[in-house]
């Protein structure tokens, strides 16, 4: 399989058109198809476009075969090695969200009303990672029993 099947692929995986693909990524149409048909190999730049728009990390764009024939060039190995991390990373983050979440639920069930509403007004414009400091900061027992 083609770099470009991996794109026909994904593509069709995501019910998208060619046309719908080229508008959501800004790689033209008819380079989408030549990529597609093998005509023309994908550079760095509109792989991580068409990744984006497709929503698969890089990796998924890139085939076995440009990879052992040596089409694919060093930077876009890196940058799948680098979306892999990335990727990696943020579902740890997630998890450990996720986890701060539940432990915060379990002791908002023993809150009174009144601090309740105290408590959603201060964090209702935080982001899931300023809510996991909070936590950690201010409950370190539930760090703690997270493990």
């Amino acid at each position: 399989m083609t770099s470009g099947e991996c794109i026909l692929k994904q593509r069709k995986r995501k019910k998208l058109t060619q046309k719908e693909l080229s508008l959501k990524s800004g790689v033209a149409i008819g380079t989408i198809r030549q990529y597609e048909s093998g005509r023309r190999q994908p550079r760095l730049e509109q792989l991580k476009r068409l990744a984006y728009a497709l929503n698969v990390p890089l990796g998924f764009l890139i085939s076995k075969d440009d990879f052992f024939n040596d089409k694919v060039t060093n930077d876009v190995v890196e940058a799948t090695i680098d979306d892999y991390v990335f990727r990696e990373a943020l579902d740890e983050h997630e998890q450990k969200v996720a986890d701060s979440l539940k432990l915060i639920s379990n002791k908002i069930a023993e809150l009174p009303a009144t601090e309740l509403f105290e408590m959603a007004i201060a964090v209702k414009n935080l982001s899931p990672f300023d809510i996991h400091w909070l936590v950690v900061k201010h409950f370190p027992s539930l760090k703690k029993s997270q493990g």
